[in-house]
């Protein structure tokens, strides 16, 4: 489902990209840095045994066009 909810955003070597804070991310591949500041603010909505909770993540979200 998240194809459609997501940009689908192909880097070559070299190449970055900036997300603002609260933006979904997934990595499909591929060998990466991810640069965040210090916190224990991960929020889950699924895909992994932790903990889930879907209801900050869609409160906490960006809705622009």
């Amino acid at each position: 489902m998240s194809v459609f909810f997501l940009n689908l955003v192909e880097l070559r070597a070299g190449q970055a990209i900036y997300l603002d804070a609260n933006e979904p991310h997934a990595y499909l591949s591929g060998e990466l840095v991810e640069i965040m500041a210090t916190s224990d603010n991960v929020v889950r909505a699924g895909l992994t045994p932790k903990l889930k909770d879907v209801q900050v993540l869609l409160d906490m979200l960006t809705y622009n066009q």
